[in-house]
């Protein structure tokens, strides 16, 4: 149980910090897409 509490709560860090990354990679690329959409109309 002991290793378990330790390992968990820098699972759940890294888990947030990869969502929050992929959200923003996302963002970047909607953005991206919307502006090249906008050039080719």
């Amino acid at each position: 149980m002991a290793l378990k509490k330790k390992l968990f709560p820098r699972k759940g860090k890294e888990k947030d910090e990869l969502v929050i990354r992929s959200k923003a990679h996302i963002r970047k690329i909607a953005l991206a897409n919307k502006t090249y959409n906008k050039r080719a109309e």
